[in-house]
């Protein structure tokens, strides 16, 4: 879907203000309900385009699960719409997507995380009391052996509505029918580095966000994030696969 800018906005911007912004949404958004949002914004002085990549709104029901190579759709769109150089803004689990596809798609100059997302698997761990998550994250870090979890994961969403609901999305997103199965797969959304690896602007174990937390920090506009560019790239890299990282602008204050 795509928005035309108000002329009267475009011609009044500031120098440099992206010409384009995408739009993603996130674990249970449509395009059509995303875009909707720009409805509030003070002033559009850029196109706005939104879409549903795989595992998003209608792309389920056409049999196109969530996949972690989030560059592939926006890629796919960008070129549909013939667009060079364009902002993004993911809402929700898009905060992690949009992250995603900018650190693979040269053609996004700007980034809002709206909001950051680290991991995926800590929406079903974070709501979870503070004494139970440790364990958590152990079993949904390692789900084996997969008999146990799934026998677990079925008992669990009986006295956690929220749970229930996440696995039962979850499950519907990918196509995979078992927890243990979705489990694995949600291990693929991560900027968490692989073993061994290192970099200031990706936290390990114990470690603060860096740069990341100026993306979120409380009080300050969306729009001062999206109008900063700070020369210098980030590594961020995932357990996707071979090849899977590369480089995002960093964000500083």
């Amino acid at each position: 879907m795509r928005w035309e800018a108000d002329p009267t906005d475009r011609a009044q911007a500031p120098a440099g203000t992206p010409t384009t912004l995408f739009m993603m949404n996130g674990f249970d958004g449509y395009a059509e309900e995303i875009i909707d949002f720009a409805t509030h914004f003070p002033t559009r002085p850029f196109d706005i385009i939104t879409f549903d990549g795989p595992g998003q709104g209608h792309t389920v029901l056409a049999g196109m699960p969530l996949e972690p190579q989030w560059e592939r759709p926006t890629n796919a769109v960008m070129d549909y719409f013939g667009i060079e150089s364009a902002a993004a803004l993911g809402v929700s689990f898009g905060g992690y997507l949009v992250m995603r596809a900018a650190a693979h798609c040269p053609r996004i100059s700007h980034v809002i995380a709206f909001d950051m997302m680290y991991r995926l698997l800590d929406g079903l761990t974070m709501p979870l009391p503070r004494a139970l998550r440790p364990i958590a994250d152990a079993i949904v870090g390692n789900p084996r052996p997969a008999w146990l979890i799934d026998a677990a994961m079925r008992i669990a969403p009986r006295f956690n509505a929220d749970l229930s609901w996440k696995l039962q999305q979850a499950s519907h997103l990918t196509g995979l029918h078992r927890p243990s199965q979705v489990l694995r797969a949600f291990g693929d959304y991560t900027m968490e580095p692989p073993r061994g690896a290192h970099h200031p602007a990706v936290p390990g174990p114990g470690r603060g966000r860096g740069p990341v937390r100026a993306l979120r920090a409380p009080g300050r506009r969306a729009q001062s994030v999206a109008e900063r560019g700070v020369p210098g790239r980030a590594h961020v890299p995932s357990r996707a696969g071979p090849g899977y990282g590369a480089a995002l602008p960093n964000r500083r204050p």
